[in-house]
């Protein structure tokens, strides 16, 4: 005979002082298998079997001391565990109990409303005795004033448990004595609110009753922001609430209350109410700002410095300096802390400021630098106002404009395009500088934009490799300046060279490969140059590639040298373009590689966008008909690497420790692609199984789709040989299992 599987019986724990085995031991020395159990107990352990169809006692394995065993041997076919030719399905340990001792539980009278039991009583007519105390009135079934919890005693009579749970102490109480503290949020969220003076809860009566004070001139205690209670006479303000007769919530005239606050109303409003600005012209920041909450209501007050200083309310002067160069404007919190407020209206918006007068004329540089500069024809200075006004003004017969560097002001800016800019910019408030839109200006200039350039500025040659005469040159006078665009054609990268080599527009740089090169050049403002980005170009050539050939197949060497190297699984050209493109292709199940020119380049398997094995690298023949070239670069060797290997088949174990197990049935090792894949077979009649490093996981019977008596596992050696792997992980452990 066989083996059996250890899940052919089922260990129970469902009866009175049902407990797990003490033993469960297999000897598989003999001829057939020998499972014997153990249950051991200090009063007659017994191991019932078939679901009561039989009990082994202590006294019948001839000894009472504790100890009861019982054996079976698997049987010959290996389907069954028996005893006496009759199959075991199923055992159970238990240990006869009788009694725990009363002091078991502390039955406590702590807590509020707590008072000693009502009953206790122990039956001990049954198996394990019952014990009677208190838990809540409907949990017994009926609300009848009586609350019942009964508890068993454990099978080895060392405790009173409860559905498993073991009970050291019970309490009877009745409830409304009081309610939790925290089913009350105390708040300090609103205007004036502060702490609780005082949170008394007294329990003396039938229900808790819970006080709370609120000590200040007009305080009032708020219920959910409402206010419910204000002060009395005397400074005081108490809210007395009442634990509901469940204990769920604390009430005031049969409503739950669930958030109190207490608060003294118009000590303070909030400072963000009134926003400090630096708008105007010579505002700056207050030298002062002061709240004083020592009177009922809080005042703040505004300090503004300077001579002839003012404070602005919503922009208007509301209060101007006196005879000290101080400014002061006294604000004061309204009753309900909504808003600061000066003789009955609510203030908002504060501004301090020092009127100015008149800044230095070089604080501005007047430049005629640029093209198409000129002198300003106006530049004159108002001081009518607080501050000082300068405009400046340039004339011309095409949209004069004027420049500051960071900023250009063109005719029509100033709502009629008239031959006229102009530039107001104003005195900042301690005369430092002149502005515009609070910018200091420092520099301005006015400029007459260009119009148009000679042709013959530029010199367009025909000297270089593939050169030809320019295919377009329009000259485009509608726009302010001349623009000037040269086209070129060609059918293979058609290109123009500018000043002799400088630079180089090529095909592409317009945005589309389409046989034809731009360039557009503009006309500067004097007339004197053709320019590109603020570069004068003098010299031009359109030219276009020579088309190349169809290169030897030998200028690249197809080794197969260094570890893991094979043959090209692809090496093909193509010649419908214009010039010969040969693609190789190496293939491997892991990290198929290209090696260039002995290493220089490595082209790897997701170089072309998918990890799918496969990898390829592409060469151009050159024009010449010389070289193969990736990226200008000859390419004169390629080498195809797949870098795994062979991995040891001693690099997984393959166990056979555990009941059930046997040896593999199939051990099969294969390359594919360049790697080691290694699989295994367990076979068996019933639900084969191959575990994975001990119990890491485990390979069933129908995990490959077929649940045909098979179950099979695939490993691959690594990239260095030093693992066989599954999913990326080391496998070193296999054991079939049947």
């Amino acid at each position: 005979c066989l083996n059996c599987a250890a899940n052919f019986i089922a260990i129970t724990t469902v009866g009175v002082g049902a407990k797990a085995m003490d033993g469960d031991v297999t000897d598989t020395t003999g001829t057939c298998a020998v499972r014997t159990f153990t249950c051991l107990g200090a009063n007659n352990p017994n191991i019932e079997m078939n679901g009561g169809a039989g009990v082994i006692n202590d006294l019948d394995d001839g000894a009472a001391d504790g100890s009861t065993t019982f054996e079976v041997t698997c049987n010959a076919d290996g389907t069954a565990w028996e005893n006496a030719g009759v199959a075991i399905t199923q055992l159970e340990c238990a240990v006869v109990c009788t009694t725990c001792a009363a002091n078991l539980i502390t039955i406590t009278t702590a807590g509020i409303g707590a008072k000693p039991m009502d009953g206790d009583v122990t039956d001990t007519n049954g198996a394990c005795t019952n014990g009677a105390t208190v838990v809540m009135d409907p949990d017994d079934g009926g609300t009848d004033g009586m609350t019942n919890l009964a508890l068993t005693c454990n099978a080895d009579g060392t405790a009173w448990e409860s559905n498993g749970v073991a009970v050291t102490q019970v309490e009877c109480a009745i409830p409304c004595t009081a309610c939790a503290a925290n089913l009350i949020t105390i708040t300090t969220a609103g205007i004036g609110a502060k702490p609780m003076d005082g949170d008394v809860t007294d329990t003396n009566g039938a229900c808790a009753v819970r006080t709370f004070t609120c000590l200040g001139t007009s305080s009032n205690i708020a219920v959910s922001f409402i206010v419910l209670v204000e002060e009395r006479s005397d400074g005081m303000t108490n809210l007395a609430l009442t634990c509901n007769a469940d204990g769920t919530a604390w009430e005031s005239n049969g409503v739950a209350v669930t958030q109190v606050e207490c608060a003294i109303p118009c000590t303070a409003c909030a400072a963000n109410l009134i926003t400090i600005t630096t708008a105007g012209i010579g505002a700056k920041p207050m030298d002062g700002d002061v709240t004083d909450t020592n009177g009922a209501c809080a005042v703040r007050t505004f300090t503004c410095l300077g001579t002839s200083s003012n404070i602005a309310v919503s922009f208007i002067v509301l209060v101007e300096e006196r005879s000290d160069g101080m400014t002061n404007l006294a604000l004061t919190c309204n009753a309900d802390g909504t808003a600061w407020e000066s003789n009955g209206v609510a203030v908002t918006q504060v501004e301090c400021a020092i009127p100015c007068t008149a800044c230095s004329a070089n604080l501005i540089t007047i430049t005629t630098a640029g093209i198409g500069a000129k002198p300003m024809d106006g530049d004159v200075t108002a001081v009518n106002g607080a501050c000082a006004v300068r405009t400046f003004t340039c004339l011309g017969a095409t949209n004069p404009n004027v420049n500051n560097g960071a900023r250009v002001v063109v005719d029509g800016d100033d709502g009629a395009a008239d031959g006229s800019t102009m530039v107001a910019v104003t005195c900042n408030a301690d005369g430092t500088a002149w502005e515009s839109n609070g910018v200091a200006v420092t520099q301005v200039e006015c400029v007459i934009p260009c119009q148009r350039c000679a042709a013959n500025l530029i010199t367009l040659t025909v000297l270089g490799m593939g050169a030809h005469p320019m295919d377009g040159d329009v000259t485009d006078t509608t726009g302010t300046c001349a623009v000037r665009t040269f086209t070129c054609l060609g059918a293979s990268n058609p290109n123009i060279e500018i000043n002799a080599g400088g630079g180089m527009v090529g095909d592409r740089d317009d945005g589309a490969v389409d046989g034809s090169t731009t360039f557009a050049v503009t006309c500067n403002a004097d007339g004197t140059a053709w320019e590109s980005a603020g570069i004068p170009i003098t010299q031009l050539e359109c030219a276009a590639d020579i088309p190349c050939q169809i290169c030897a197949a030998n200028l690249i060497a197809v080794v197969n040298v260094k570890p893991g190297s094979k043959p090209m699984d692809g090496d093909m050209t193509d010649t419908t373009g214009a010039c010969a493109v040969r693609t190789f292709t190496c293939l491997g199940t892991v990290t198929p590689t290209i090696e260039v020119n002995n290493g220089a380049t490595v082209i790897g398997d997701a170089d072309d966008g998918a990890a799918d094995g496969t990898t390829t690298f592409a060469v151009t023949c050159n024009a010449a008909g010389t070289a193969w070239e990736s990226n200008g670069v000859a390419v004169t060797q390629v080498e195809c690497r797949s870098l795994c290997q062979t991995c040891p088949a001693n690099l997984v174990t393959v166990a056979n420790v555990k009941p059930g197990s046997k040896p593999m049935d199939g051990d099969m090792t294969a390359t594919a692609g360049g790697c080691s894949a290694r699989t295994f077979t367990c076979l068996g009649a019933t639900n084969p199984t191959i575990e994975i490093n001990a119990g890491l996981g485990v390979i069933g019977d129908g995990n490959d789709g077929v649940l045909d008596g098979s179950a099979t596992f695939s490993v691959t050696c690594n990239a260095d040989g030093t693992a066989w792997e599954a999913f990326g992980i080391p496998i070193t452990q296999l054991e079939c299992l049947a």
